[in-house]
């Protein structure tokens, strides 16, 4: 499923880890789905565990140059997913997936 923009989750993102990074804090479903603000492709287990998942996908443009002088200029696209696992409603886990897609 795809989510907004890469900028606009990537922000969000900033808001989920810090707040994991306190221990007193346990990062519940609720707060990662506030945090990334877009929808998730939702998986429930057998264990009783639950997984959210985000994906995105975001198109750059990037330069080389020599000297100041621009030699080329190309296009690539990225590809990004975080996964959450939840028990009881509280993070388990987080994993990050990132792939480039090179012209």
């Amino acid at each position: 499923m795809s989510c907004g923009a890469y900028e606009d989750v990537e922000g969000s993102l900033l808001n989920i880890q810090t707040a994991a990074q306190f221990t007193e804090h346990k990062t519940t479903q609720k707060d990662v789905l506030q945090g990334m603000g877009a929808p998730a492709l939702a998986v429930t287990w057998k264990d009783g565990s639950e997984i959210l998942k985000y994906r995105w996908i975001s198109e750059r443009v990037s330069t080389r140059n020599f000297a100041g002088i621009v030699i080329d200029t190309y296009t690539y696209r990225a590809q990004q997913s975080m996964i959450f696992k939840f028990k009881d409603g509280v993070m388990v886990s987080k994993e990050e997936e990132f792939f480039t897609y090179w012209p």
